[in-house]
């Protein structure tokens, strides 16, 4: 005979699940809007625009996917029932249940799992209980329940009767006693450590491919040639910059001009700049810096582009063949 217990959720569930997903769904939108209008349409940004959305379709899918929605005693297991992947925990490995005060928890740290996105699950560590498997909707109503390698706590909408229920059906389980340490699961610390070694180095892939598109747009020269200004970049194609017909020509920028410079879109590392960037005097303009220099203000047909020049000598005389000052 099946007997399910809901997992109930409580307010601050609620309001952390919602801004979780509100949070993934902006840094999914916004990091591709910023990085495809910092780089103006290059292809070879698409790798900056597609890895956010590409986090977004995995970790929030994943997330709900391994949320414990409830408990179900059927057969000989206890189920922590999820969308993906139920648990099974034997009834006959059940040694202890029993009910829990939030006091006899104690703090908890996770070192693996979800901290209120669809749930409290996952690996954690608590004060009171040692290490757990927490499948939790709330942080009241907790039960323990003991088992051949594993520790769990849970918080069934009905806790008393989900501890009689396995005080029957588990034939070696007993009433839960404080203090007693949890038994450790054969080669768990071993498959927790390379767990979290994988994560971490996921972690740190991400982090590298963000800083070498960082790296990849970001000028390395700027000169004139021709009728063009050429950028080049450190990995991808050189932008190439050209006059719009009937506009000024370039001309360098006063140091009144520049008040109030600040970044719309784009990135800084020291005094290598580009994107869009903004003054109180000019407004927004597109800007490729590779290093600190005179600024020179271009009118090209995309609009206002501004470029500090490798050779300041050799880029005003060419500014100067131009009609430029």
């Amino acid at each position: 005979m099946e007997r399910r217990f809901e997992l109930p959720w409580d307010r601050a569930l609620r309001v952390s699940t919602a801004f979780f997903v509100l949070l993934l769904l902006g840094v999914g939108v916004g990091v591709p809007w910023f990085v495809w209008r910092a780089a103006h349409g290059d292809p070879s940004a698409l790798p900056g625009v597609l890895l956010p959305l590409l986090a977004v379709v995995v970790i929030l899918p994943l997330a709900w996917a391994l949320a414990p929605r409830a408990l179900v005693l059927r057969g000989g297991s206890l189920v922590v029932d999820r969308p993906v992947r139920p648990v099974e925990i034997p009834l006959g490995g059940i040694r202890a249940v029993g009910r829990v005060t939030r006091q006899e928890v104690g703090g908890m740290v996770r070192t693996w799992g979800s901290g209120g996105a669809f749930g409290y699950y996952g690996r954690y560590l608590c004060r009171g209980l040692g290490a757990v498997r927490l499948a939790a909707t709330r942080r009241d109503g907790f039960v323990v329940i003991d088992a051949d390698g594993a520790r769990w706590l849970v918080t069934p909408d009905v806790p008393d009767a989900l501890v009689a229920a396995l005080l029957r059906a588990a034939p070696r389980a007993a009433p839960f006693t404080p203090g007693v340490p949890p038994a450790p699961a054969p080669g768990s610390g071993r498959r927790f450590a390379l767990v979290l070694l994988a994560s971490l180095a996921g972690v740190a892939a991400l982090v590298g491919i963000v800083f070498a598109l960082v790296w990849i747009w970001a000028p390395r020269s700027v000169r004139a040639e021709g009728d063009v200004v050429v950028v080049e970049r450190n990995g991808a194609a050189p932008v190439e910059v050209t006059l719009r017909p009937g506009a000024p020509p370039p001309r360098r920028l006063a140091r009144e001009e520049l008040r109030g410079f600040r970044k719309n879109a784009g990135s800084n590392f020291g005094a290598v700049r580009y994107g869009t960037y903004a003054t109180d005097a000019l407004g927004p303009f597109q800007l490729y810096g590779p290093r600190a220099g005179q600024h020179w203000l271009i009118e090209a047909p995309e609009g206002r582009v501004v470029v500090v020049p490798d050779d300041p000598e050799a880029f005003e005389a060419w500014a100067r063949g131009r009609g430029g000052p």
